[in-house]
């Protein structure tokens, strides 16, 4: 079976989103966090590249990952769960750690949208 060059594969978008969060966090390093701050992105980002690799993110681990405070990265959150890219799954009894990842839409909307900047 050959791949054709046209259809990325998952590795490609993989390393992809990886590169991004990568020149997001130079961007930082040189710029700030104030002036090119994108939680919600990152947040994408992480949830993607960890669905990806097989791991699980927590709220805490999400605001970690997009440098932002836990208060952020909750809200954050929560507006992209009201927008249906994000779901949360809470464990026993909602007690914390409680899991975040990508909704169907949102991981379908994350290919989508990195097969696009292959292309």
């Amino acid at each position: 079976m050959t791949h054709n060059p046209k259809v990325p594969t998952s590795a490609s978008l993989l390393t992809l989103a990886e590169t991004m969060l990568l020149e997001q966090a130079d961007r930082t390093r040189w710029f700030g966090d104030v002036l090119l701050s994108e939680p919600g992105w990152t947040i994408l980002l992480e949830l993607y590249i960890g669905h990806e690799r097989g791991s699980v993110a927590t709220i805490e681990t999400a605001s970690f990952a997009s440098r932002a405070s836990i208060e952020t990265a909750r809200r954050w959150i929560k507006v992209l769960v009201g927008l249906g890219l994000v779901r949360i799954d809470h464990g026993p009894k909602f007690v914390e750690p409680t899991t975040v990842s990508l909704s169907p839409i949102g991981l379908s909307a994350m290919r989508a949208h990195l097969t696009a900047q292959v292309r």
